[in-house]
């Protein structure tokens, strides 16, 4: 019998922990080796680039720190072949894997982003 309420008391605090978006984060890295891509109100930390001059992919991820107070995004793709700005608070990303490449619609209000049709 107490078994069976350990297993419900671990249950319930597992069902009630809050979920946190880890693709908020305090702030951005300068140490690790980046490049920059920036508007007037973000700037964007592309993170590994293959060569320090004239980089052509990025091993990733990204991070995007804005110059007012919303929050900091971080988006975890990988193999990075180009960033640009879309409007005030848009960022689009081209990924690639093998010969597949994906565009990516980074909202940087919400820091949510979905794939670019």
């Amino acid at each position: 019998m107490k078994k069976i309420v350990f297993l419900i008391q671990v249950i319930i605090l597992v069902s009630c922990t809050p979920v946190v978006d880890d693709k908020m984060i305090d702030a951005c890295k300068v140490d690790d080796p980046h490049s920059i891509v920036e508007n007037d109100s973000y700037r964007a930390y592309l993170y590994y680039p293959d060569r320090e001059s004239a980089p052509e992919v990025w091993e990733g991820p990204i991070c995007v720190q804005p110059t007012s107070s919303q929050p900091i995004c971080r988006f975890e793709e990988s193999l990075i072949k180009s960033v640009k700005f879309v409007g005030a608070d848009t960022l689009e990303v081209e990924t690639f894997s093998g010969s597949n490449a994906t565009r990516w619609r980074l909202d940087l209000k919400s820091c949510h982003y979905s794939p670019s049709l």
